[in-house]
């Protein structure tokens, strides 16, 4: 939420080295999440175009803003387009995975993990591994 425009997004608190992994997730404005976010346990969050052109209309830099999450005040790091889904991916919250377990009590659950392979790896077989 932001002022009185709301919507209703998924919110996923990741590590800083997320968006390294999806490093072809252009951000239209402002920084990736850094050890630094993660370290502090901030209460901050890179959020999808469609979050941005929802809250604070089309075409608006919302970076310093603040928006609230579940009830707190996050501020906007960053605006990122995941094209994944058809643009949906863009429809997601991103918050360092600290800030998450604090918010939510998570503790050590994981909901996912995300991995590339190195090039020439056979993805295959590493994933064979992993399952």
């Amino acid at each position: 939420m932001h002022e009185k425009k709301t919507g209703t997004y998924s919110v996923y608190g990741v590590m800083d080295d997320y968006f390294i992994i999806k490093e072809k997730v252009p951000f239209d404005v402002g920084r990736k999440l850094h050890q630094m976010d993660m370290d502090e346990t901030r209460k901050v969050a890179s959020i999808g175009r469609a979050v941005s052109e929802r809250l604070f209309g089309k075409g608006t830099d919302p970076v310093g803003q603040w928006i609230n999450v579940n009830g707190i005040m996050m501020r906007v790091v960053s605006v990122y387009y995941d094209d994944n889904n058809q643009g949906r991916d863009s429809e997601r919250i991103y918050i360092p995975r600290t800030t998450f377990k604090k918010m939510f009590n998570h503790g050590h659950h994981v909901g996912g993990i995300w991995w590339r392979p190195l090039p020439g790896e056979d993805t295959f077989a590493i994933n064979e591994k992993i399952i």
